[in-house]
């Protein structure tokens, strides 16, 4: 990734995040948001790590909130936000050299913002060749404080630790080369829960993503259908209420089972997002 100090992206100092999130803190609509400021700042303050980066296109944060977040990852995810007209984020896109050529990633896009998202992928000439639409909930801070979270006989909750990434990652459907350390990471720094047996056997989990998102969500197939997942969704929602962020979630809007979930415990659907794989046309061409 270039990161020359001459690049449209300026990267945000420690000071500059610490004024952004001020600023984002005073916009409801884009709380999310906030807490993603929030965690890149706690990454780089306590644990010295650098893999989310902050960047805004000719620093237009200070005016619009115009910012670009660089998610240093198996393959660099990148997520795009303004409170003003998205210009400067779309001339930013065009413009930077950051981007990797061959293969990268958009997440969490806002609908609202999909048709310019398309517009700059088309004008970079590369190809969407994978979509997923999500739906994105939210929980209030008061109402997932007020969850009371029951185990089930036999059962007991507990903070996942390192010991528990080799099953997490084994059991991932979307794992990938090195995903256990990046799942090592969400861990240490960002927190989740497991259910697990009488017998210590880890049945579900739920962490914190590096967006600050619910994520990694998964039962074990033998323990699906007991409501381990429900569990597991109100226990992150709870501990990240009381980090003082507002809970929130992506889910699939064809994984039927999950949005029932997240309906029947209430949480709101706010809109729809969508995470994007992006590739140049001669890196797709060669896998056809």
């Amino acid at each position: 990734m270039n990161t020359s100090a001459s690049d449209i992206l300026v990267e945000l100092t420690i000071q500059d995040m610490l004024e952004l999130k001020e600023k984002y803190a005073k916009v409801n609509h884009a709380h999310y948001v906030h807490t993603m400021i929030d965690l890149a700042i706690k990454w780089r303050q306590k644990y010295r790590n650098e893999r989310i980066t902050i960047t805004s296109p000719k620093n237009s944060w200070k005016t619009d909130g115009s910012i670009v977040i660089l998610l240093d990852a198996e393959v660099t995810g990148i997520f795009p936000y303004s409170l003003g007209t998205y210009e400067n984020v779309r001339q930013g896109l065009l413009e930077t050299k950051r981007i990797p050529k061959e293969y990268f990633s958009f997440a969490n896009i806002h609908e609202n913002y999909m048709d310019i998202i398309e517009e700059v992928v088309e004008k970079m000439n590369k190809k969407i060749y994978k979509k997923y639409e999500n739906f994105l909930y939210e929980m209030s801070i008061d109402e997932a404080k007020a969850l009371e979270i029951k185990c089930p006989s036999g059962t007991y909750i507990k903070k996942l630790t390192k010991e528990h990434v080799g099953r997490i990652n084994d059991l991932w459907p979307h794992k990938y080369e090195n995903s256990d350390k990046d799942i090592a990471v969400y861990i240490e720094y960002n927190g989740g829960y497991g259910l697990f047996s009488k017998d210590n056997e880890l049945m579900s989990w739920a962490l914190q993503g590096p967006l600050g998102h619910i994520n990694l969500l998964q039962t074990e197939e033998k323990y699906k259908g007991k409501g381990y997942g429900s569990i597991m969704v109100q226990a992150m929602a709870k501990k990240i209420a009381e980090d003082g962020y507002i809970p929130v979630a992506t889910v699939l809007v064809h994984n039927t089972a999950s949005v029932s979930l997240f309906n029947k415990l209430g949480f709101k659907i706010i809109a729809k997002s969508y995470f994007l794989k992006i590739m140049s046309f001669d890196m797709y061409k060669s896998l056809e």
